[in-house]
């Protein structure tokens, strides 16, 4: 994305942390209301759209998808692999995609998502989830907001890196320069990208 002026440097430097407060907020607050629910008690889904969306309460142990469900390693596994992966965001942030709104807002949601989780496996050691999908192949295993997020967030990242970038996979070369100009960079940083252009023909 191309460098705005000091206006929209500013609003898209809090609009993405805005972003951010509003996900976890929400995955928290859906939470905590549906954590007065007992999954034993609670038998049959309640339809939210017959067919398609039910509210299904379930707490997870493990990661996405029930991995590891119930082993107690994998609690400390993935709180340690959390800190990993905001520490990582954090700097990918501060460093690389200050030249690129749409990455950041990418990298926010996916913290969102994050943040959302960790909060539960600090505080209950487990994730609430509470919302089923039925495909046409069946029930998609449940999820929650935080879950959404960081699929989102995930797909907004690989959009950024195919269609972009400046050096996103599917830009023609012409493409690619205009990009280069519109990014500012300068004239080391566009050697080097041009002799990365040419040993890779």
């Amino acid at each position: 994305m191309q460098r705005n002026g000091a206006h929209g440097r500013v609003i898209h430097a809090v609009l993405p942390l805005v972003l951010l407060f509003l996900l976890i907020i929400a995955d928290q607050l859906t939470k905590c209301y549906f954590h007065q629910y007992d999954p034993e008690a609670t038998k049959a889904p309640v339809t939210v759209i017959d067919g398609f969306l039910y509210w299904d309460v379930s707490y997870n142990t493990g990661a996405g998808f029930s991995l590891f469900h119930g082993e107690a390693w994998a609690q400390t596994l993935f709180k340690v692999l959390t800190v990993i992966a905001l520490a990582v965001i954090y700097v990918y942030y501060l460093y690389i995609c200050k030249k690129y709104v749409f990455v950041k807002y990418a990298l926010m949601v996916l913290t969102a998502g994050i943040i959302g989780n960790f909060i539960d496996r600090l505080a209950f050691g487990k994730v609430v989830d509470f919302i089923s999908v039925q495909l046409w192949y069946g029930p998609f295993p449940t999820f929650n907001i935080a879950d959404s997020a960081i699929t989102v967030g995930v797909i907004m990242f690989i959009i950024h890196l195919l269609f972009l970038d400046a050096e996103c996979l599917f830009c023609s070369k012409k493409r690619r320069e205009e990009r280069r100009a519109r990014l500012g960079m300068n004239a080391s940083e566009e050697k080097e990208v041009s002799d990365r252009d040419k040993d890779g023909k």
